[in-house]
C-alpha cells in the first residue's frame, strides 16, 4: 500500500486528507502545514488529531527537521497543496515515486500567487487548476 506525505493548508489540503484517509488502498503517514497559514490549521489539526496522523507546523519546508520528519516517514508519494513554498531537491529527492502539486491556476498562464484574481482581473470566463 503506497504511502504519503502531505504538505499543505487551507480547505485543500484537508480535503486531501479526508479523501486519503477514506482510501482502502493508500496510507497517509505525516503531514506537514506553513505555520504562517494559521487560519486554516484548524481543521488540519482535528482531521490529524482524530485519526493520529502527526502534523508538523513549519516555517521553511526544506529545512533539515522538515526534511528528516518527512525521510522518517518513508513516503512513497509526496502531495503539495496549497503550501504556497516551493519545494526543493533534496525534498523531492525522498518520495519513492514522486511529488504531485496542486497549483491553484492553469499553468503556465497563471503561475505565481493570487492567480484567481488575475484571472477576474482578465475577465476570464474559464478556469482551471493545474496538478502536475
Amino acid at each position: 500500500m503506497p504511502n504519503c506525505v502531505i504538505i499543505g493548508n487551507g480547505p485543500m489540503a484537508l480535503s486531501a486528507i479526508r479523501t486519503i484517509l477514506k482510501a482502502a488502498d493508500i496510507s497517509l503517514a505525516l503531514v506537514l502545514h506553513d505555520v504562517a497559514e494559521e487560519a486554516g490549521a484548524d481543521g488540519l489539526r482535528a482531521a490529524c488529531a482524530q485519526s493520529d496522523i502527526p502534523l508538523l507546523g513549519f516555517t521553511k519546508v526544506n529545512a533539515p527537521t522538515c526534511l528528516e520528519a518527512i525521510a522518517a516517514a518513508d513516503p512513497d508519494y509526496v502531495l503539495n497543496i496549497n503550501s504556497f513554498k516551493i519545494l526543493g531537491a533534496a525534498l523531492l529527492s525522498i518520495p519513492r515515486r514522486g511529488a504531485i502539486n496542486f497549483h491553484n491556476g492553469p499553468l503556465p498562464r497563471y503561475g505565481g500567487l493570487n492567480v484567481c484574481s488575475w484571472a477576474i482581473l482578465n475577465g476570464e470566463s474559464e478556469y482551471g487548476v493545474t496538478w502536475h
